[in-house]
């Protein structure tokens, strides 16, 4: 997750064609950039991943998400729930690439 000021996306668009990444290490890459203008980045703690975090009802954004994952809470949500009510690491996408499904988990069956 990254959420830059108006200025450090300006910049970032503006120097594209210059600006070199660090391999598939987009988030190193960003910072570098940034540190150039002396922006320093910053952690925060309600913006999480589902492969590193158990679902907690404070975060912001919640990365990693399958399909499924991601009806399951909007369902919770139309029902009033909380959430993270019933929350699976299924939900989550999984680090090891299926055939079937391009990289992508949903844990399978219908029921959770």
């Amino acid at each position: 997750h990254y959420i830059l000021s108006r200025d450090c996306a300006s910049f970032v668009g503006d120097n594209a064609h210059r600006l070199e990444g660090v391999g598939t290490l987009e988030d190193v890459s960003v910072a570098l950039w940034l540190l150039t203008m002396q922006v320093h980045p910053h952690h925060v703690d309600h913006f999480r991943n589902g492969r590193l975090y158990e679902c907690d009802e404070n975060f912001v954004s919640f990365a990693d998400l399958t399909p499924n994952g991601l009806m399951r809470m909007q369902q919770n949500l139309d029902r009033g729930l909380p959430v993270c009510t019933g929350f699976k690491k299924r939900w989550v996408k999984s680090n090891q690439k299926s055939r079937d499904s391009g990289g992508v988990s949903d844990g399978g069956g219908g029921n959770g």
